[in-house]
């Protein structure tokens, strides 16, 4: 058996090795505002970027997630966009934009669950999955669907949420959170 070292080019070392450093800076300029949750295989977290001149970004979400676990995913318009994505170790850290809103949960119970509310979010509920289930193939590959595993009224945000008599519940967008269990369908 083989055990001599892989020689590398001093350029190749050198290259590698900013590269390295790069990523662990650009990790430490995160502000860590709280801990949204924390599993086994990952830890969700409110983050700031804090600029060298004293001023910050966000809030964004960051994952960090045991990349032996997980497969990174991309951005549609009914899932968070996605701020930085990169190995750190054993670990896949992903930052992605913070949706401000409420999740469907939260907005039931504040304005109770009623026929009406549902048929106005069935339909952008639907359309969210659908981006899911067309999957995220790139140039050349055939999608596979993603299938989200946990979907539940937790996991849905709805932004912009407005109830009044005469219009009824309007809002901006609706958007799938916490896809940390969903896989590519096989």
């Amino acid at each position: 058996m083989d055990t001599q070292s892989p020689t590398y080019s001093d350029d190749e070392l050198t290259a590698a090795l900013a590269g390295h450093l790069a990523s662990l800076e650009r990790d430490d300029s995160y502000r860590v505002d709280r801990v949204l949750k924390h599993s086994d295989v990952e830890t969700t977290e409110l983050v700031y970027f804090e600029g060298s001149g004293g001023g910050s970004l966000g809030p964004f979400v960051r994952k960090r997630i045991d990349a032996s676990a997980q497969q990174a995913g991309r951005r549609y318009e009914h899932l968070p966009r996605i701020v930085d994505c990169r190995r750190v170790g054993d670990e896949l850290c992903v930052v992605m934009e913070y949706i401000e809103g409420e999740t469907l949960g939260a907005l039931v119970g504040r304005l109770g669950a009623t026929p009406d509310y549902a048929c106005e979010l069935f339909g952008a509920l639907c359309d969210a999955v659908a981006e899911l289930h067309a999957g995220f193939a790139s140039a050349g590959e055939m999608a596979a669907p993603v299938i989200h595993r946990d979907l539940k009224p937790s996991n849905i945000i709805v932004t912009g949420a407005n109830y009044t008599p005469d219009d009824g519940l309007t809002f901006s967008s609706l958007v799938i959170i916490d896809l940390g269990i969903a896989r590519v369908w096989r």
